[in-house]
Order: C-alpha cells, then sequence, then structure tokens
C-alpha cells in the first residue's frame, strides 16, 4: 500500500485493496480514501450510465445478464424473437415505442369458382358474390346485363345449343415473409 501516480499508459496491474485519496477533501477538510476496486466501480457506474441511461438498450453477442456484466443497473431480455424497427411518427404502425406487430408468414392462398356457358344466343359468366353493376352496352353490338352474382352477354348468333363450363382455381398458400436475420441477444434497461 502506498501513494502512486497513474497514468492511462500503465501497464501494471493495480491491487484491488490499493488505497485512493480522492481530491479535493470533503466538506470538513478531510480527505476521503477509496479501494481502487470501489473506484473501479464508481468510474464504471458513471460511465454506465452515461452510455447507458434507463430507456436503453444493450445489444450483444454475450447471453450474460448486463447487470453482471457492468456491476450495475437493471436489465430486462427485450424483443426476443423480433426484429427491431425505427420509430416513425407519420406512419401508425411505427408511430408507438414498444408497439409489436408483424408475421412471420402470410397466406395468400386465393380460391375462384367460374362457370361460363352457352344457352341459345345468350353466354354468360357466373362471379358468385361480386357486384359488378347494371346494364351496360357490350362489345360489338352485343349487350352486357351485369348483377351482383353474374354477368350475361347477349351475342347475336344463330347456333342454337347450350354448353357449361367450370372451373376452379385454388393456388397460394403460406408464404415466408422473413427477411434475412442474426441472432443476438437484446436487453432494456429498466433501473
Amino acid at each position: 500500500m502506498g501513494r502512486h501516480t497513474y497514468d492511462l499508459t500503465e501497464t501494471d496491474a493495480v491491487d484491488d485493496s490499493e488505497l485512493f485519496l480522492i481530491n479535493p477533501p470533503d466538506k470538513d477538510g478531510k480527505n476521503k480514501k477509496l479501494t481502487w476496486k470501489t473506484l473501479k466501480s464508481l468510474i464504471c457506474g458513471m460511465m454506465l450510465d452515461l452510455f447507458y441511461p434507463i430507456g436503453s438498450l444493450y445489444i450483444t453477442t454475450n447471453p450474460e445478464n448486463p447487470s453482471k456484466t457492468f456491476g450495475k443497473g437493471t436489465w430486462e431480455a427485450y424483443a426476443a424473437g423480433r426484429v427491431l424497427v425505427g420509430a416513425d411518427v407519420n406512419d401508425s404502425d411505427f408511430s408507438e415505442v414498444g408497439k409489436t406487430g408483424g408475421t412471420k408468414t402470410i397466406n395468400i392462398r386465393h380460391h375462384h369458382t367460374q362457370t361460363v356457358g352457352v344457352d341459345s344466343n345468350k353466354m354468360y359468366m357466373d362471379t358468385t358474390g361480386k357486384d359488378v353493376g347494371d346494364m351496360t352496352s357490350g362489345k360489338n353490338g352485343s349487350v352486357v346485363y351485369t348483377n351482383n352474382d353474374h354477368v350475361e352477354w347477349n351475342l347475336p348468333t344463330s347456333k342454337t345449343g347450350a354448353a357449361r363450363y367450370n372451373f376452379t382455381s385454388n393456388e397460394g398458400g403460406d408464404k415466408n415473409i422473413m427477411p434475412p436475420y442474426i441472432v443476438c441477444y437484446m436487453w432494456s434497461r429498466t433501473a
């Protein structure tokens, strides 16, 4: 134990029990003494408060809670299994800090059933459930009738007979929409 002046380039190890005098003296004019361990803890605590104030995020590949790494603060795991997105006050999806959303997959399945037919001199196409409007003029002088569930074309034709064709389209499915990623640990300082 003794009095030493340390500079930032010194490579000798300092014993945790080494005493340091703190200047200026306290209000009673007495010098305070601190151990190296206490001084390190104070400096680290001040730096932690400076660089990681409460509410800050710490991102690391080390799974250990930062309270053990830094020796100070209360930290909670943050955003497990989620991607971080910057706040945007002009976009309601991203305007509130801490808001969650999104999905790993989307279902883009769609289903269409169509019936197309010719009865005598009338051609029609059924599209159940789709409101396409009222009667309009068709191409080449034919008349097209539309209502809530089908479309009819009155086509000029001299042939008689009828035909009906049904077809169903059912494609798609769940699609992965995951962006490229790398996994890390994220911690939020709460105290």
